[in-house]
């Protein structure tokens, strides 16, 4: 089996090892359904929110941000940042703000042990992207939602067995860290 890997798909070619014994019908027939298959690529398990899933690295403060996008998907500065189109790299939805104006998710930034400085350069991106009279709203919810962050810590050190919460009550919190507050997508998520 043959792999090739595009932006967002995966395509593999198959080609049976008996495939030279088959009689011409058979291998027409084969042909037409090992030639070319077409799979999006998959989008990591909900355990594994703490690295990018495009690099596999990860987050932190300095290089690997993790970026979440208005379709729930999270993906390190550094990737978004190299990606050819204004698309996530999963599903194909266009992201609809500027790259450089999505905010850092600092819950999950939490989860890796990375301290944020709360400051002046982090309020004046939100201010870009919020209208000032939501900005109170966005500030409410971001911290909500980076308390109940706190409660997949004991899951984020490898000690799934120490969290207090079941997994269905885990992969939604995971999904509603994952969430873009700052577009309508992801507020609609959430």
């Amino acid at each position: 089996m043959k792999y090739v890997t595009t932006s967002s798909y995966l395509f593999f070619i198959h080609k049976p090892q008996h495939y030279d014994k088959e009689t011409p019908g058979q291998q027409r027939k084969l042909n037409h359904i090992f030639s070319y298959c077409r799979m999006p690529i998959q989008a990591p398990q909900w355990t594994e929110f703490l690295s990018c899933p495009v690099c596999c690295n990860e987050f932190d403060v300095l290089q690997r941000s993790p970026i979440s996008l208005g379709c729930g998907h999270t993906i390190c500065k550094t990737c978004l940042s190299n990606l050819h189109r204004k698309q996530c790299p999963f599903d194909q939805t266009t992201i609809s703000i500027d790259i450089d104006c999505l905010p850092v998710n600092s819950a999950l930034l939490q989860l890796v042990g990375a301290t944020t400085s709360k400051g002046d350069a982090e309020d004046y991106v939100d201010l870009k992207v919020v209208p000032k009279e939501n900005l109170p709203h966005y500030v409410s919810a971001k911290k909500c939602v980076e308390e109940l962050a706190i409660y997949l810590k004991p899951f984020s050190n490898g000690n799934a067995s120490a969290s207090i919460l079941s997994r269905p009550m885990q992969r939604k919190l995971v999904t509603l860290i994952n969430c873009q507050l700052v577009e309508d997508e992801g507020r609609v998520r959430a």
